[in-house]
């Protein structure tokens, strides 16, 4: 049995906060849609699960956190580190696509599209599992990286000076891979089921190269007022603020509060993965809004004590609180 590269050569994982299931209900309402009702969220290729760990970690009532992938030391990869994190609410499985069954409300296609044979077939898969006021996110390239046709010839990273800070992963399944598919938005949106309607890309504006589309089922009326948003402001960051029209200077917008704090409490308290990770010895810690705050030692050590019980103030305490690692 040939064994699958992303085994050989493991891929990094990270938390990818454009596919939080609040982001696009955020962008669902901002084009007059209702977000999903229910979480129940479908993380294809999900690697070593880091995306949808922090998701799941913010969602502690989502129904169903499920991430399958091909690549067996990935998923096991992704099963410890929910253990670590202290994460229960997700399920990793070794599993093709087309084998899953059931309905989701928000299903991820990161990283996919352009390095697969069968793109119409996952899309089909999208197609199949969407529930009927779903939401999917599906990212692809528009064009190759200008030193693609170099690297392919001469096999050898060292020759191109852009790829020595890359990792090693990065290198080898997206630029060396065997497909890697340039494709434009127009083909793409040509190739959906005639089920599926492409909204907008996640990044606004749109990356020039690069897409991020997010797709609902077709047919759908605008039935949804965007004033439900939750808009993140410089003021109110990394909090959420809920406001009738869209304040100035807005940094982004989500379709639910996130409970996290600005300002340290006088008993504070560590969101719970992060004092899990610090605790374990990591020294890059998941932070709640999806990013990797580094700690070192001490502060680690400090961050993974804090459980509400002593009263406690310092600028450490202060950093915790700006850098999304203090819940309320």
């Amino acid at each position: 049995m040939q064994q699958n590269p992303y085994d050989q050569i493991p891929y990094p994982s990270a938390p990818l906060p454009r596919t939080h299931p609040w982001k696009l209900g955020g962008i669902a309402l901002l084009n007059g849609y209702t977000p999903p009702a229910r979480a129940r969220i479908l993380d294809i290729g999900c690697g070593a699960g880091r995306n949808l760990i922090w998701i799941a970690a913010t969602m502690p009532d989502a129904e169903l956190c499920l991430g399958v992938d091909l690549a067996a030391t990935a998923i096991a990869d992704a099963q410890a580190f929910a253990v670590k994190a202290g994460v229960t609410n997700v399920r990793f499985e070794v599993r093709d696509l087309a084998t899953v069954e059931g309905e989701f409300d928000i299903i991820i296609a990161s990283g996919l599209y352009s390095w697969i044979a069968d793109k119409r077939g996952l899309l089909q898969c999208i197609h199949r599992l969407l529930s009927p006021d779903g939401v999917a996110y599906v990212s692809f390239h528009e064009e190759d990286r200008p030193w693609r046709a170099e690297l392919l010839e001469h096999r050898d990273p060292s020759r191109i000076p852009d790829l020595a800070d890359l990792d090693p992963g990065l290198v080898y399944h997206d630029a060396m891979a065997e497909i890697s598919d340039p494709v434009s938005l127009e083909e793409f949106v040509e190739a959906l089921p005639a089920d599926l309607a492409y909204v907008c890309d996640a990044r606004m504006p749109p990356e020039e190269t690069f897409h991020e589309a997010v797709l609902i089922r077709s047919g759908r009326g605008a039935d949804a007022d965007p004033r439900d948003l939750y808009w993140v402001t410089q003021e109110s960051f990394p909090a959420t603020v809920q406001l009738a029209e869209a304040p100035e200077e807005v940094l982004d917008f989500w379709s639910a509060p996130r409970a996290i704090v600005r300002t340290a409490g006088e008993r504070p308290i560590a969101w719970e993965p992060a004092r899990r990770l610090a605790a374990a010895g990591d020294s890059e810690i998941m932070n709640y809004y999806g990013a990797m705050v580094e700690l070192d030692a001490e502060d680690a050590a400090l961050l993974a004590s804090l459980d509400g019980a002593r009263a406690i103030r310092n600028e450490a305490i202060e950093f915790f609180a700006q850098a999304g690692l203090l819940v309320g």
